[in-house]
């Protein structure tokens, strides 16, 4: 039996497919999924040499620790922005998630901890 892929129609205003209309449920779950590894593995990835740095120079820590959170979300800032124009909105929404929901977290816990 020959499997012709559907022909996607393009989103209005829009000249390219839209990638999540066929199969939706698990190429919308991957997405989510590769979003939030790929956040995970770019903070180690940023944050082991910045470590190593503030190992090494004692007096440069707080200009370094600004200078990795300015880098950090300026590159959670351009690869939201890349993924969306690139219709893969879930990897997106999986970067996001991933790199505010331990923000929310931590602010919570410093809440109850301090008897706010």
């Amino acid at each position: 039996m020959d499997q012709t892929p559907v022909v996607n129609n393009p989103k209005p205003g829009t000249s390219r497919p839209d990638y999540y209309a066929t199969n939706t449920g698990v190429r919308k779950t991957v997405d989510f999924i590769l979003g939030a590894l790929l956040t995970i593995v770019g903070g180690f990835l940023l944050n082991f040499p910045l470590g190593l740095g503030l190992l090494s120079q004692q007096s440069e820590v707080i200009m370094a620790v600004i200078i990795g959170t300015g880098i950090a979300i300026l590159i959670v800032y351009l690869l939201v922005r890349f993924f969306n124009k690139t219709g893969r909105r879930y990897i997106s929404i999986g970067i996001l998630s991933t790199a505010i929901i331990p923000i929310l977290v931590f602010g919570s816990c410093m809440y109850i901890l301090n008897d706010l």
